[in-house]
């Protein structure tokens, strides 16, 4: 007796079972692979560090009376603030401050209607104010432009939100905080904070 003939194969798909269930599981098992290479590979720190983007509010950004404000806009239709060699963007309204100016240290803030919204320290020698172990904050690094800076987060209310460029000992470092943020608040924070650019001098 002859043995019977199995059908001809086309060779392009084998590797997909036939059976529901197990066409179920199949698909499963590869999602599962996938997930777990971009778990290997650090996808939580790439996620994080991408971070939300966060429009600005609407109209900060040019002159109330300007019939060009953006529907949508970016930080980089902010007014540009230039403090000795670093640059970036804050909203119209605001103003810079400085409040100490000297060759080893520059201090200032950005204030909104007189009231301070985002304090700055460049220099030499100039830290965070808060170590790295230290309980109460959430610690992450994330690029900004060409440079790495430390993002501290407080998980408590009422203490200070910190962005840290640590430069030294070649160049001046760079410390941003805000003190007390609400969740929008730090938001808006980390928008203008991510337009951080060092001169290249």
């Amino acid at each position: 007796m002859a043995d019977e003939k199995k059908p001809a194969s086309s060779g392009t798909f084998d590797f997909i079972p036939n059976d529901p269930l197990k066409l179920l599981l199949f698909i499963f098992s590869f999602f599962l692979l996938m997930f777990v290479i971009w778990w290997l590979t650090g996808g939580p720190e790439r996620y994080e560090a991408t971070g939300p983007y966060v429009a600005p509010p609407v109209g900060t950004n040019k002159k109330p009376d300007d019939p060009n404000v953006a529907k949508n806009p970016k930080p980089t239709d902010w007014k540009k603030a230039t403090i000795k060699d670093f640059t970036l963007f804050i909203p119209y309204e605001w103003q810079l401050v400085i409040t100490k100016e000297e060759q080893l240290v520059y201090r200032g803030e950005f204030r909104y209607n007189n009231m301070p919204k985002l304090f700055f320290e460049h220099g030499l020698y100039t830290l965070p104010g808060v170590d790295m172990s230290d309980t109460r904050y959430s610690v992450k690094k994330e690029q900004i432009g060409p440079e790495m800076a430390t993002i501290y987060t407080p998980k408590k209310p009422g203490l200070k939100t910190i962005v840290y460029f640590d430069r030294y000992p070649y160049k001046e470092s760079l410390a941003l905080s805000g003190i007390g943020l609400t969740t929008k608040e730090q938001a808006e924070l980390l928008a203008i904070v991510r337009t951080v650019r060092f001169s290249t001098k």
